[in-house]
Parts: C-alpha cells; sequence; structure tokens
C-alpha cells in the first residue's frame, strides 16, 4: 500500500504544476491555436485534479486507491509527469532572465503543434481516468 498522503500529495503537485503552465501561458505573445488547447486540457486537469483530491480527503478513502498497483496511482503519476515536462519547458523561458532575453522567447511558442497535440490527447486521457473515480462509488 502506498501512504494515502502520497497520492494526495501528487495530486497537490499537479494542480501546482497546472496553475504554473496557466501563468506561463499569460505571458506569451501571440501563443498560436494548439497553445490554447493544451491551456483548456491543463485547465481540465487541474479541476478534476481537485474533485478527486476533494474526495479522497473527504471520504478518506482507502484501499485500492492507494495500492501503488492501482490505476489512480500510476494516472496521477503519469499526470504529474506529464505536467512536469510542460513545465520545464516553459519555466526557464519565463524564469528571471535579461529583459531583451526573455522579452524574445516570449514571442514564440516553445511547443511545436504534434508535440502540443501528444500531450493534450495523454492529459485528456488522464482527466478521464480521474473523472471516472471522482464519479465511481467505493473508491
Amino acid at each position: 500500500m502506498a501512504d494515502p498522503l502520497a497520492i494526495l500529495g501528487a495530486i497537490s503537485a499537479s494542480v501546482d504544476l497546472a496553475e504554473r503552465i496557466l501563468k506561463y501561458f499569460s505571458e506569451f505573445r501571440n501563443a498560436p491555436r494548439h497553445a490554447a488547447d493544451l491551456v483548456g486540457e491543463v485547465v481540465a486537469v487541474g479541476h478534476v485534479l481537485g474533485m478527486l483530491r476533494s474526495r479522497l480527503q473527504g471520504e478518506n478513502a482507502v484501499g485500492n486507491a492507494y495500492n501503488r498497483t492501482s490505476v489512480l496511482f500510476f494516472a496521477v503519476n503519469g499526470c504529474q509527469t506529464r505536467l512536469k515536462e510542460v513545465h520545464d519547458i516553459l519555466e526557464p523561458l519565463l524564469s528571471a532572465q535579461p529583459g531583451i532575453f526573455k522579452l524574445w522567447h516570449r514571442l514564440k511558442w516553445p511547443l511545436e503543434q504534434d508535440d502540443v497535440v501528444e500531450i493534450v490527447l495523454s492529459l485528456h486521457r488522464y482527466a478521464q481516468i480521474f473523472h471516472f473515480a471522482v464519479n465511481l462509488d467505493g473508491l
């Protein structure tokens, strides 16, 4: 069994990453349409993760939800990894850099459309798993 706090911690970390990605997105100028698709999926994942966290905390869920081999455990860790990948691409471009360098990088969206489509699809799958877990009786 995994520690219940570990899965809740992973959910909280994922929600935090989603919020930071949204903040970074707002800094970019002229982001393409596929960037907006990514933001929409990040918002959806953040929302459903928040609902899942509330459900797990509110019901003090035990059992299979915390098993290290459960779908939920792997999904939370996979989602967190995917969000971290996006965060790690965006964060250096917007961190405390000299003015011209930072301005230059804010003008160009750093992800290619194919990469964004892949990320959006994986985040969408995670959101579906989490939504199912929220609505499942006897989690």
